[in-house]
């Protein structure tokens, strides 16, 4: 900003060109005009900045299990980013109001046989019971393999992950869920066999009361 004695043009306010000539306190004045900064992101961008963030914050702390589940299906990137690509639309609502579509969240994907449909349950206070039945082929492929419990809680924004080495006749696993007793949790459930060769495609076992 600077001030000036009437020259040839004499006093002026207003725009010129970059020029703009005001007055302050009786003194004339002259600054350049302001470059208007663009601000913000458009609608559409904040919307995929959200869900990104939303779902990045949500699998992440799952990153060692997405390690084994997506070891072999990982090409070119890493099981995180193998994990994200396939949960990324797994978003429900209207933007600002996202959220989470929890049944349509995938842990793993793969062709290990599940048998008969397991089970999960909260037997006891602060745990959870998953229980299988083996067959077609479940029982060779699983045995010195693993089965997993993931369960959510909305309150905590907290995961718990439990990992069960299943040795031959096997065919439950207890998961200790204790900051969770008498809250609902989101369970998902899945297999692995040994080396992590075969994955079954993780189970959304919908919501679990855990037992207080």
């Amino acid at each position: 900003m600077a001030t000036y004695s009437n020259g040839i043009l004499g006093a002026f306010s207003g725009t010129i060109g970059n020029v703009v000539g005001s007055s302050w306190k009786g003194i004339p004045v002259i600054r350049s005009k302001p470059i208007r900064k663009k601000t913000g992101h458009s609608v559409l961008q904040e919307e995929r900045r959200a869900r990104f963030l939303l779902m990045s914050k949500f699998l992440r702390p799952l990153t060692d299990l997405f390690n084994q589940t997506f070891q072999k299906s990982a090409v070119g990137m890493s099981c995180f980013n193998k994990a994200f690509s396939i949960n990324k639309q797994s978003i429900t609502g209207n933007y600002p109001s996202i959220a989470i579509d929890f049944p349509r969240i995938a842990l793993s994907k793969g062709r290990l046989p599940l048998g008969e449909p397991p089970t999960i349950s909260s037997p006891e206070s602060g745990k959870l019971l998953l229980s299988w039945k083996t067959g077609d082929g479940i029982n060779s492929l699983l045995t010195n393999g693993s089965a997993f419990i993931a369960v959510y809680n909305e309150e905590f924004g907290r995961w718990i992950f439990g990992q069960h080495f299943i040795a031959e006749g096997n065919s439950s696993f207890m998961l200790d869920v204790i900051p969770f007793s008498g809250r609902p949790v989101q369970t998902y459930i899945g297999f692995i066999s040994k080396g992590c060769q075969k994955i079954s495609e993780s189970r959304y076992m919908g919501v679990i009361q855990v037992l207080s």
